[in-house]
């Protein structure tokens, strides 16, 4: 009887590490979607009167490219395909332009929000502010100008 209570509480001490072993790897892999989630982000978006183009980079930045047109009018920013924002948090993403422009990009489950502050200079006369707005994902691969 002596032996027995023994083996039961060895394999109850096993059971209880390989519990405590799943658990954390199961929590590491949370963790580490959140960290690895840009990697979603990579696609064309589009809305009404325009798309943008992102693709994730290492180091928590990512290149992207928005066109919008109004009418006649364009906004544009990125359109040489090399323009970068950084990411701020494990969904949103910032660019500081010329004239005190500020981009933020917002990323949610396949539509993305975009933000703009002073970014007049990128637009034409009737297009100011046609960047804000929410963006639905098209594609999974971006288009940017060649």
């Amino acid at each position: 009887m002596r032996g027995e209570g023994k083996i039961i509480m060895y394999k109850n001490h096993r059971r209880s590490i390989i519990i405590r072993t799943w658990l954390i790897i199961l929590l590491l892999l949370i963790m580490a979607d959140g960290v690895f989630a840009g990697d979603n982000f990579t696609g064309q978006y589009k809305k009404k009167n325009g798309e943008i183009n992102v693709q994730v980079l290492p180091d928590n930045k990512l290149k992207f490219w928005i066109n919008t047109v109004i009418g006649m009018h364009p906004c544009n920013i990125g359109e040489d395909g090399n323009t970068v924002a950084v990411f701020v948090d494990s969904n949103r993403a910032a660019f500081k332009g010329e004239q005190n422009c500020v981009v933020v990009l917002r990323f949610e489950k396949n539509k993305l929000k975009v933000t703009t502050k002073d970014c007049d200079g990128y637009c034409g006369m009737h297009a100011v502010g046609s960047m804000d707005g929410t963006y639905i994902k098209k594609n999974n691969r971006p288009d940017f100008p060649k």
